[in-house]
């Protein structure tokens, strides 16, 4: 594929008030496997099974893969000064992935009627038609059949959906929007592809064919809300800190994903959120927004002014 023909995916830095283009990890291996026809038949029948993924994560546990960690700071312009731990603590690949943070560099924002971003990710935001999710670019599916169960469907058709995709350079512990209370957390999918808006124009099945994990969160401002963790290509496994009935808070970690991209999906009832107006405007234009761990990103919507639509 030539530089002309390559396919550009920008992003809102809500911050900068810039919209910028995004590196693209390993980005001639994501174009291989899913913009050539031997690519994406490797892809189906070798690449996106979990197996694959499993043995990627093992090796990435590895002490020898700490060389690694280097280029992957310098590549993915990460920042050193946010990490809890001396660089030199790190014991393998995977280790400096899974890495915490300082609390300071991701301060949770205290108003209770706010919504707080899950992670550091790029955030599109979807009003569910009925019971589908139709994205501006890439693959409508069903609420069932992204959660592998129709217990739901009429419960959110036509709400709101919020998908965060993490690219392998982010912070990949993710936490809980509100305080409240969950339910036990069930899985469904098996394959791995890649979460990649590359990967996504393609239209594969990833939401629904991809290894999941959903969980009913009873919240105390936003109502009944569905959180599903989507494992991608090279994500070694999903670690969830609470799999049964728990209480939560505001901010806590819920989890982290090992090694590789991944995407979190957040499924709201109708009128329960309102999320802010930047977002919803590169949203309908297909462009993610960046937002980070604890950063406001909506209100409940009796907190906003009546003129302010959205």
């Amino acid at each position: 594929m030539s530089a002309a023909k390559k396919q550009e995916i920008f992003l809102f830095d809500r911050k900068q008030n810039v919209i910028q283009r995004e590196k693209v990890f390993e980005r001639g291996l994501v174009e291989f496997c899913y913009e050539t026809r031997i690519g994406v038949f490797l892809s189906d029948l070798v690449l996106k099974r979990r197996v694959i993924s499993k043995l990627y994560g093992l090796w990435s546990k590895l002490p020898v893969t700490r060389k690694k960690i280097a280029s992957f700071i310098k590549k993915n312009d990460i920042n050193i000064n946010e990490i809890a731990s001396p660089l030199d603590s790190f014991r393998s690949y995977n280790d400096f992935f899974i890495r915490k943070l300082k609390p300071e560099s991701r301060p949770v924002e205290k108003n209770p009627q706010t919504l707080i971003s899950p992670a550091d990710s790029r955030l599109l935001v979807y009003k569910l038609n009925k019971d589908k999710v139709i994205p501006v670019k890439g693959r409508e599916y069903k609420i069932s059949e992204l959660l592998g169960t129709g217990k739901f469907d009429t419960d959110y058709e036509n709400g709101t959906c919020l998908v965060f995709r993490l690219a392998p350079g982010d912070y990949h512990r993710f936490g809980y929007i509100d305080h409240g209370k969950q339910d036990c957390v069930w899985k469904k999918g098996r394959a791995l592809h890649s979460v990649n808006p590359l990967a996504l124009k393609s239209g594969l099945p990833v939401f629904t064919e991809n290894f999941r994990e959903a969980v009913l969160l009873d919240t105390n401002n936003f109502g009944q809300v569905l959180h599903v963790d989507v494992g991608a290509m090279i994500v070694g496994r999903i670690v969830q800190h609470h799999r049964y009935a728990h209480t939560f808070s505001r901010g806590e970690e819920k989890g982290y994903f090992e090694f590789g991209g991944s995407s979190i999906v957040l499924l709201f009832k109708p009128d329960t959120v309102k999320i802010d107006h930047d977002i919803h405007k590169y949203s309908s234009r297909g462009i993610e927004t960046l937002v980070k761990y604890g950063e406001a990103i909506g209100k409940v919507p009796s907190s906003f002014p009546t003129t302010d639509q959205g």
